[in-house]
């Protein structure tokens, strides 16, 4: 069980220090046990919103509710995992419509989606799974992509999706994808470090030469969470506390994103799986190693 219940206790100031660096705000998931403890604080994190979560309820709920209410306070990523933008079905007018109520409604500073699908021919899933790099797949996106944006009217951030394989009839790497897909649509980049980081390694690629190739301008803001090792060699777990490799990570991207743009540091975490305290930690931490760039 979260122990957020007991977090009006807890400093979330990181004793009297903001969530915000020079450049970054460190950004948590809105849960719902959240609400209540942030409407007391001052200094505000980021937050990142389950846009999927919110498709599903009345406008009256009280995740819509804080969520609104929260991001005309702070920076809010509106995030949606499972609009399945890869997949074989298409988007109906009355799905996109019912996405742009609620992205108007809610107002957030980044609007994204994750770049994978989740349902083929009936089966679902609850995590999006990497698409085939391929023209015929990058033309598809673009399409839907162009649609979405025509519907909502407003920038999008699309976000990676780690890969734990390659198919083999696939025409370009992670980063060749990405860019010219970024290149295509215009929209911005929410890079999951994590993501990208399992990416590459499934497919023996070097992080930083990778890194330099993206579209670094494009990039609105990052991710980063845990990694884990399985039999099948290392997944995105999206939980559990950060090494001295995650946070190396995250160095290397920082120290290659253009400088004095306003981003956001998203900590990734699975509610069941982490404590309060386990939280502030890992921020505490966070801090520590931007102060070894001078962003602090």
């Amino acid at each position: 069980m979260s122990d957020f219940g007991a977090a009006p206790r807890m400093d979330w100031t990181l004793q009297g220090k903001p969530f915000e660096s020079a450049s970054f705000k460190w950004g948590l998931p809105l849960l719902p046990h959240l609400h209540e403890t942030f409407s007391r604080t001052q200094a505000l994190p980021a937050f990142e919103v389950s846009l999927d979560r919110l498709l599903l309820q009345e406008k009256s709920s009280i995740d819509r509710s804080w969520a609104r209410a929260m991001a005309q306070k702070t920076d809010v990523c509106l995030l949606s995992r499972l609009l399945n933008l890869g997949g074989e079905r298409e988007i109906t007018d009355a799905e996109l419509k019912n996405i742009a109520q609620c992205v108007e409604e809610i107002s957030p500073r980044w609007f994204a989606i994750s770049v994978g699908f989740n349902a083929q021919r009936g089966h679902v899933l609850q995590n999006p799974l990497p698409l085939p790099k391929t023209q015929e797949m990058l033309e598809h996106l673009v399409e839907r992509i162009r649609r979405l944006k025509f519907f909502c009217n407003r920038e999008i951030a699309l976000v990676n999706v780690a890969s734990m394989f390659r198919y083999s009839f696939e025409s370009f790497s992670e980063t060749e994808f990405l860019s010219k897909l970024v290149d295509a649509t215009g929209c911005k980049l929410i890079l999951d470090i994590p993501a990208f980081y399992v990416s590459l390694y499934h497919r023996e690629q070097d992080f930083e030469s990778e890194l330099a190739k993206l579209p670094l301008d494009a990039v609105a803001s990052v991710r980063i969470g845990a990694l884990a090792l399985s039999t099948h060699g290392i997944v995105d777990a999206e939980c559990g506390r950060l090494s001295i490799t995650h946070w190396g990570l995250l160095e290397d991207v920082l120290h290659a994103l253009p400088a004095n743009q306003h981003r956001a540091i998203f900590l990734k975490w699975f509610e069941p799986l982490v404590s309060g305290n386990d939280l502030v930690a890992e921020i505490v931490s966070g801090q520590s190693a931007l102060k070894r760039l001078g962003e602090v």
